[in-house]
């Protein structure tokens, strides 16, 4: 019987009652009814384990296809290149008729804040052995939930602000970029749990902001009125300047015995000839005020004659014949010039100094005449006393040097009417470029300590402007990244959450840092004739010896061996960030020299972390790379 059983079981189930005639011939009545009653059951388990099996293949590839589908949808926020991925990655990894299945879906569902993905999809699949039963076909079905979650993280944007950033509109890039990362990290809202950005403009220097001179040495700014400091800080001395120590310590002492203290150096630009905008009120009655005239007044006039005249660019007269030329001779070369005389021609009025100078600040030709003595004087006090200088002078030299100074001055502001020039000049609006003067020259806009709110975030990005002069400390502007970051600084900050930042080993929280430059790190001199060798920095100028070959070599003097110092100090600082555990992305934006690219990259958390953006365009992509890696996905169920 066990033969013919199974003989029946091979052929089953398409001769099925064909067959039970047979066997009732062949079979005792006993025997068939055992069978008939038996058969059944087990070719039915049979058919459903088969089946079963089918379906169970089926639904697992079903739910593999739909969270592939639903982690390619949650890497975007706009919707329709969501569905079309979700769509695309489905059908890439289910294919079209698996096993004889008929797709119902899948569907994509989003929650209303854009965070949740919900995903269905189902299918028939055919029977095989379950038809003898009379089912010709099942369901299988699954279900997947995508949650875009960002684990906890502080952010530190740390952006070039300098001059260089104007050519091209890179700065106009680099700001839509960074708010192209801004929208990617928030989707649609506008605070989002455990997420903190800070943003850090840097240029020579690093504006902490006035709400924090808690943190400055001394905030006194005699000498600097009516203009108040705008919060840009010097470099601390090394190696104070390349770590994320707070201010509030007792000051240290370095190797070579000098005191370097925890405090900033409020960085505020000298008046001298590359920056003139200084306040004299004259009164050259007073000792002081002639004082005040020969340190600051006169100087900075020579420097206007010099390059007037076509002398050595400076604040000292020129050498002629091995002896400094008068300071009359340079007025009475640039009254002959200004009037078209050659040097032997003789000066307007009888060779008057003082008429001379008059005839050219009031506009008069050689050729005209021009009123006596009293009316010229007249002429003049009028012309100078909307400059509040004070009492007239009684001598001649006086008048001309008063004159003289109010002359160069208006001209130096470019303004024409006497009526509209007013003292002192600054010129502290981000288009004068490097015609730009004052004590804040080459301040950029304040950091923008750790915030969640999106709103504060986007008005920062937009403030980020090209400020000229000074040069680039992409080590100055890590630093402070870092400092934005560091758990030392909890509290610290005036404007920010006092439980921020966290600690390095928070859990679930990470601590990142994105670095843009456009250019090299250095102690610039926009004219090549700046005092000491270069603009004032935050190392103060080149030429004063700050920068130290090692942190505490021979002083280093020219701007080639500050660079590679600077260069130094910066990789000094990335170390320390990787070893605290941070991760850091660095940038370099149309920069064709490849030690700077080389230390950006070395500075990276890795090389992957690293980015060179040759246009505008790729610092777009790059951006958008960066705010992809830092969106973490996870499946919810």
């Amino acid at each position: 019987m066990n033969i013919k059983v199974k003989h029946l079981l091979n052929r089953l189930p398409g001769r099925f009652a064909a067959r039970g005639t047979r066997f009732a011939r062949d079979l005792g009545g006993a025997s068939f009814m055992f069978f008939a009653v038996t058969a059944v059951p087990v070719v039915g388990t049979i058919g459903l384990s088969t089946d079963a099996a089918i379906g169970t293949m089926v639904r697992y590839r079903l739910a593999e296809a739909l969270d592939a589908a639903g982690l390619a949808a949650g890497t975007t926020s706009n919707a329709d290149i969501a569905a079309a991925d979700f769509q695309a990655f489905f059908q890439a990894n289910f294919p079209d008729g698996y096993m004889g299945s008929t797709l119902i879906g899948p569907t994509l569902t989003t929650s209303p804040d854009g965070r949740t993905l919900t995903m269905n999809v189902s299918a028939t699949v055919p029977s095989t052995f379950m038809r003898i039963l009379g089912v010709d076909d099942y369901a299988v079905s699954a279900r997947s939930v995508i949650t875009r979650q960002r684990s906890g993280m502080e952010l530190s944007l740390v952006m070039d602000n300098t001059g260089s950033m104007r050519s091209g509109d890179k700065i106009g890039a680099m700001r839509t970029a960074a708010q192209s990362l801004v929208d990617i990290l928030y989707g649609d809202e506008s605070q989002i749990d455990r997420f903190w950005i800070s943003v850090v403009p840097y240029t020579s220097m690093v504006n902490i902001g006035t709400a924090n001179s808690l943190w400055v040495d001394s905030t006194d700014l005699t000498g600097y009125t009516p203009t108040a400091w705008a919060g840009c800080v010097e470099a601390r001395g090394y190696p104070l300047d390349t770590t994320a120590d707070t201010y509030n310590h007792a000051p240290m002492v370095d190797i070579l015995g000098n005191t370097v203290p925890y405090t900033w150096q409020p960085a505020l630009y000298p008046n001298d000839v590359d920056n003139y905008w200084h306040h004299i009120d004259y009164d050259f009655s007073q000792a002081s005020e002639r004082d005040d005239w020969d340190e600051f007044g006169q100087p900075i006039l020579i420097a206007h004659l010099n390059d007037a005249l076509g002398y050595p660019h400076g604040n000292t007269r020129p050498i002629v014949d091995g002896q400094p030329l008068h300071f009359e001779v340079m007025i009475e070369e640039w009254i002959r010039q200004e009037l078209g005389l050659a040097p032997t021609d003789s000066l307007p009025n009888n060779g008057n100094l003082y008429k001379g100078v008059a005839r050219v600040v009031l506009g008069y030709t050689a050729e005209e005449s021009i009123p006596g003595s009293s009316t010229l004087h007249d002429l003049l006090q009028d012309w100078v006393s909307p400059h509040d200088y004070g009492t007239w002078p009684t001598k001649k030299q006086g008048r001309i040097d008063l004159v003289l100074t109010a002359y160069f001055r208006r001209a130096y502001e470019g303004l024409t009417d006497s009526q509209d020039w007013t003292a002192p000049l600054v010129r502290a609006e981000n288009h004068w470029e490097n015609d730009g003067t004052g004590p804040n020259l080459g301040c950029g806009p304040a950091i923008t300590p750790l915030t969640d709110q999106r709103a504060t975030i986007e008005a920062a990005i937009a403030e980020m402007l090209p400020w000229h002069r000074g040069g680039t400390a992409s080590n100055l502007g890590l630093s402070w990244g870092w400092r934005a970051l560091s758990p030392d600084w909890r509290g610290l900050w005036a404007v920010s959450d006092s439980a921020l930042p966290h600690d390095y080993d928070e859990p679930l929280l990470e601590k990142v840092v994105i670095i843009l430059t456009d250019g090299v790190n250095q102690v610039y001199d926009h004219d090549g004739g700046g005092p000491l060798g270069s603009d004032y920095t935050g190392f103060g100028r080149v030429g004063e010896g700050r920068v130290r070959e090692d942190g505490f070599g021979v002083p280093l003097t020219a701007s080639a061996g500050a660079k590679t110092e600077l260069d130094r100090r910066m990789l000094e600082t990335c170390t320390a960030m990787k070893s605290a555990g941070m991760r850091i992305y660095t940038i370099t934006f149309q920069v064709d020299d490849t030690d700077t690219r080389d230390l950006f990259r070395d500075c990276a958390t890795d090389v992957d972390h690293y980015f060179n953006s040759p246009s505008n365009g790729d610092l777009q992509g790059t951006f958008t790379q960066i705010a992809t890696e830092l969106s973490n996905l996870r499946i919810a169920e």
